[in-house]
């Protein structure tokens, strides 16, 4: 699934467990600090908004390019409508 900010997919490594991994890589921005931020604000979406709602597997959110200088609104907006929550 993916949209204009991230993909998400579910991983296969361990299919019975729960869990979110980020990825965040250098393309997006090779400040480690803005790398971080948009990792924590993913972590705070997640955290915040799914509060028992995921039920596939443990999902891999991978954090494109055209997030870097999105606003933590529009990063949670496209979060929910690719896992369908909103």
């Amino acid at each position: 699934m993916r949209g204009p900010l991230v993909r998400i997919r579910t991983s296969r490594v361990r299919p019975g467990k729960l869990g979110v991994v980020i990825i965040c890589s250098r393309k997006v921005d090779k400040r480690a600090t803005r790398r971080n931020l948009l990792r924590r604000r993913v972590r705070e979406i997640i955290r915040k908004d799914t509060k028992g709602r995921i039920t596939s597997g443990p999902l891999v959110i991978e954090i494109l390019q055209e997030a870097r200088d999105s606003s933590y609104k529009s990063l949670r907006k496209d979060i929910l409508h690719v896992l369908h929550l909103s």
